[in-house]
């Protein structure tokens, strides 16, 4: 448990890779969960969960909700936004007209054009900018909040 986490955690602080601690967390909890499946095939005197402790149960019940809620949460967040010259505030700053940007996400409740206290933020720095394919996508992890 404490490997999982301070995995987790380096993965996020030191590396920079939401997507390995997200990973793991998923695939560490998924797998605990076959190695039930499997003991309860081999458990000979019926269901393995009607022999624990029905704290244990509610236990995995509840670890099965977070799970079904964080990735309802990675569905529902996880975006794709095209950027083209049909975005473009002007003629005169059309995106087809630079071959590097620097792409800054911002999510604001308020809606307002200038940044407001609260609103979330995550930027890339030298985004190429041109056709590309759907792996190589730039992922823009939103990082900051605005003081």
């Amino acid at each position: 448990m404490l490997a999982a986490l301070a995995m987790a955690f380096s993965s996020v602080t030191v590396v920079g890779e939401p997507d390995l601690a997200a990973g793991d967390a998923f695939g560490s909890n998924l797998f605990n969960l076959l190695i039930i499946g499997l003991l309860d095939l081999a458990w000979r005197s019926g269901p393995i969960l009607n022999a624990v402790h029905k704290t244990s149960v509610m236990i995995g019940v509840l670890g099965m909700g977070i799970i079904g809620l964080a990735t309802a949460a990675v569905l529902v967040l996880h975006r794709r936004i095209l950027l083209d010259d049909t975005a473009a505030m002007s003629p005169q700053a059309q995106i087809s007209q630079v071959r590097e940007a620097r792409l800054v996400v911002r999510v604001s409740e308020s809606g307002q054009a200038t940044p407001q206290p609260g609103d979330l933020f995550g930027d890339l720095e030298s985004v190429s900018v041109g056709a590309i394919s759907e792996d190589d996508a730039a992922n823009v992890v939103i990082n900051r909040v605005f003081e």
